[in-house]
């Protein structure tokens, strides 16, 4: 089977915005030397589908990779180079480009249920891609990794899917992996009580989000159109009681810690070898 084709033009054009974001970033004195170097290796291939990226926007875009790769290290144990790295759902590559220049040496692997956006991934970063799929409760991977990604997934799921996909986690970890994911918190919470139009959502859908965050500690809606894909809102204790049934323990809590907008949690192997190790 082929994969379709990415239009040049696109790509061409969506670079060169992107080229003019890096050299921006370079020249930023906020930059760090550590960003700089990643900067300067990052490939800015970018698809015409990728809906991460908006025009005009190129510096976003790469601030919220660069924003991705502290959060994994601030994560990562200080003696733990991960020898295998999978990112799951991974989209058109948006973090997995950082990911690849961060950790040359790893095997890296990437999941994405769009399969334009599996071949693309494919042929512009050199990794191993695979098609994802709707049910995460009977999803199997061929590997292990001592790193998962996940950025946004948890945060379009209800409590079900959720708890599947730390159960998803949980089987494709090794002995000394980390899962390292964000999820909607303090800041999507203001949003959805004051904002009319709060992620795209009518009021009386934030409304119903809320009202399960409230009651149970764990909030969904669909978005309009779709069912089983919207907007979640989860508070931490249900997380945890999340990872407990999936065989996992809570490792580090980053609140606001990803794009000053998710909050971004590490999980390990082993619900029952100790609690929470985060303050």
């Amino acid at each position: 089977m082929s994969w379709p084709s990415v239009a040049p033009f696109a790509i061409t054009r969506r670079s060169r915005d992107l080229r003019r974001a890096r050299a921006r970033l370079l020249a930023s004195d906020s930059t760090s030397r550590r960003q700089k170097r990643l900067l300067a290796r990052l490939s800015l291939a970018v698809h015409r589908r990728d809906t991460m990226y908006e025009r005009g926007r190129g510096q976003h875009y790469l601030s919220v990779g660069l924003s991705a790769v502290a959060c994994v290290e601030k994560a990562l144990r200080p003696d733990h180079d991960p020898d295998s790295i999978l990112d799951f759902a991974c989209g058109y590559g948006r973090v997995l480009r950082f990911l690849k220049v961060r950790f040359p040496g790893a095997h890296l692997a990437a999941a994405e249920i769009e399969p334009p956006a599996v071949g693309f991934c494919r042929r512009a970063f050199g990794v191993q891609a695979f098609a994802s799929a709707t049910s995460l409760e009977s999803l199997r991977l061929p590997d292990q990794y001592d790193l998962i990604w996940c950025g946004s997934l948890i945060t379009h799921l209800d409590r079900p899917s959720a708890g599947h996909l730390l159960g998803f986690f949980a089987r494709h970890l090794s002995t000394r992996g980390l899962c390292v994911f964000s999820a909607h918190g303090s800041v999507s919470e203001r949003r959805l009580r004051s904002d009319a139009d709060a992620y795209g959502l009518a009021p009386d859908a934030a409304r119903t989000v809320l009202q399960g965050f409230d009651e149970a500690g764990y909030g969904y809606v669909d978005y309009p159109g779709h069912r089983g894909y919207g907007i979640s809102l989860v508070a931490k204790d249900t997380l945890a009681e999340l990872a407990i049934e999936a065989d996992l323990r809570e490792s580090s809590f980053q609140p606001q810690a990803w794009d000053d907008h998710h909050d971004v949690y590490g999980f390990v192997p082993g619900a029952d070898s100790g609690g929470s190790l985060s303050p």
